[in-house]
């Protein structure tokens, strides 16, 4: 009886820490970054306001913290949110219509 109540406390404490790190997910929110980036003549990078977008047609999430851009590469680790960038963050600069990062431009579409 005892082994199945601390199983079931340990499994309870891993769900509260799962939960609590996907809570803290990308969310974009980043009015200079909406919209469709593209390179070399295509849509490389799509970044919608509620966080969400594509990288070449794959699914991502993104945000900006602290002036970096995070983008989680694999954005269904907690369903609709990141537990952390699994991508990357990179510092960026951008006017209205060119985006600087990791060593490419982007223009606005």
């Amino acid at each position: 009886m005892k082994r199945k109540t601390v199983l079931l406390i340990l499994a309870m404490m891993a769900l509260t820490l799962f939960v609590t790190a996907c809570s803290s997910g990308l969310s974009g929110g980043d009015d200079r970054l909406h919209g469709s980036w593209e390179w070399n003549g295509s849509v490389f990078y799509r970044f919608n306001q509620d966080g969400t977008g594509t990288m070449t047609g794959s699914s991502i999430r993104w945000g900006v913290n602290r002036n970096r851009l995070e983008i989680c590469v694999t954005p269904y680790i907690c369903r609709r949110r990141c537990s952390a960038p699994i991508g990357s963050a990179f510092s960026f600069s951008n006017n209205d219509d060119t985006l600087n990062f990791n060593g490419f431009t982007y223009t606005r579409r």
